[in-house]
């Protein structure tokens, strides 16, 4: 059962692909009956195609948000703000992007994920999953990563990295991210971890879990000791803003 047909209207939006810039034609949807908190007759965003924006579910995108080319919002996904989204990117589930000026392209956002940067872009393929978060004021995603569930991005240099080879494979094992969590606490997108491989991906381990692992794995002694060394600079960088406030409801940071 459809829930939206076009309004005839036709523009034309640039999309971002790294360093290239192109236009892609897109048109404007409304919804033809109540789903969700969309109401019949609500003007909703932009797209390339039926294929862009689900019938099923209570997806929508608002009046200012355009999807192109292969991006696709299912489910129950909500798109708030100004932005596009294009490439290969799949924003489904519960996730929602909510951010006054965003590009998006080629990313992977499910679970109840959230973007809620005031501004946003990504150079490279990126994936959220569970319950993982970018508040970050403003933001640029430089490169391949996997935010980890429950991972809380709320500064700009929450995301510590280290490339270990130049092979920019998604899945070459050697590249090592650390993130804060809700509470500030630091963990390792697993899926990346150099030298050790899971079967099934759990998203992210605490840094108690990862030593673990690391210890018992077939790494040299030294590629070790250079591990830990990174992370203690990742946990300073991070360190270097406030936890929240735990006795605070609402969560709020404070310098305590």
């Amino acid at each position: 059962m459809q829930k939206y047909e076009f309004t005839g209207e036709v523009k034309k939006v640039s999309v971002y692909d790294c360093d290239r810039i192109y236009g892609v034609d897109v048109r404007q949807v409304r919804a033809i009956r109540d789903f969700g908190t969309v109401h019949t007759g609500d003007i909703g965003g932009w797209i390339s195609s039926e294929y862009n924006l689900s019938h099923t579910g209570t997806c929508w995108i608002g009046p200012n948000i355009a999807i192109t080319e292969n991006g696709m919002v299912l489910h129950d996904a909500i798109c708030r703000g100004d932005g596009v989204i294009s490439g290969r990117s799949l924003i489904c589930e519960n996730a929602v992007i909510d951010s006054e000026n965003f590009q998006i392209h080629d990313c992977h956002l499910s679970g109840h994920s959230q973007i809620t940067s005031k501004w946003f872009r990504n150079r490279a393929f990126f994936r959220m999953v569970g319950n993982s978060k970018i508040s970050a004021e403003k933001i640029t995603i430089p490169e391949r990563l996997e935010v980890p569930e429950n991972a809380h991005i709320r500064y700009t240099d929450d995301i510590v990295s280290l490339r270990i080879s130049d092979d920019r494979e998604f899945d070459d094992g050697r590249h090592l991210c650390i993130f804060p969590d809700e509470n500030r606490n630091l963990i390792i997108s697993s899926f990346l971890c150099p030298g050790i491989r899971v079967d099934k991906d759990p998203y992210g381990w605490p840094l108690e879990e990862y030593f673990k692992r690391l210890d018992k794995s077939d790494l040299p002694y030294d590629d070790k000791m250079v591990y830990r060394y990174f992370i203690e600079i990742a946990r300073f960088i991070i360190g270097k803003h406030p936890k929240p406030n735990l006795n605070n409801k609402k969560g709020e940071l404070t310098n305590e």
